[in-house]
């Protein structure tokens, strides 16, 4: 028997927003984390042990790469109804605001790094998977700020909650 997925206007408890705030606020902190620890680790290591035992602190980025997971731990709801056309448009402006935002990063990296050093200057090779990852870990950051801005927005918008 195959089930047809229904889109309900204005139901404020279908299941994707249920179900993506928690993943929002998981990624949230675990991001947030990473970016507090890794500058005061290698700071300090850096003081301590010299700079090689300092960079090799860049392995807490996993710690970031920990908030993917969060799938795993908010499952599928049991709703039948499962979005509706508000979650289309929220998906929608949190994934642009998340991709400005990384090219915004990707493009400043890059035009920083001209205006310091010059047009005649050689850049290593090596940081161009920094310049990546930092533009995918503003992706993430910036597309679940958004997604819990815009939720929050819009149930207090039309006095409804969750």
């Amino acid at each position: 028997m195959n089930r047809v997925q229904t889109i309900v206007p204005f139901r404020a408890t279908c299941g994707e927003r249920r179900r993506t705030k928690p993943r929002g606020w998981f990624l949230v902190i675990t991001i947030s984390m990473a970016m507090l620890m890794i500058p005061a680790l290698v700071t300090v290591l850096y003081i301590k042990a010299g700079p090689p035992m300092a960079f090799a602190c860049l392995g807490f980025l996993t710690l970031a790469g920990i908030g993917g997971l969060g799938t795993l731990f908010f499952g599928k709801d049991k709703v039948d109804i499962r979005s509706d056309e508000r979650d289309w448009i929220i998906k929608r402006q949190t994934t642009l605001a998340g991709l400005a935002a990384s090219y915004l990063v990707a493009g400043m990296a890059c035009m920083v790094t001209f205006f310091m050093l010059g047009p005649m200057a050689v850049v290593s090779a090596a940081w161009l998977p920094n310049v990546l990852g930092a533009a995918g870990i503003t992706f993430f950051l910036t597309h679940s700020l958004t997604l819990l801005i815009q939720c929050e927005y819009g149930l207090k918008q039309k006095g409804k909650q969750l």
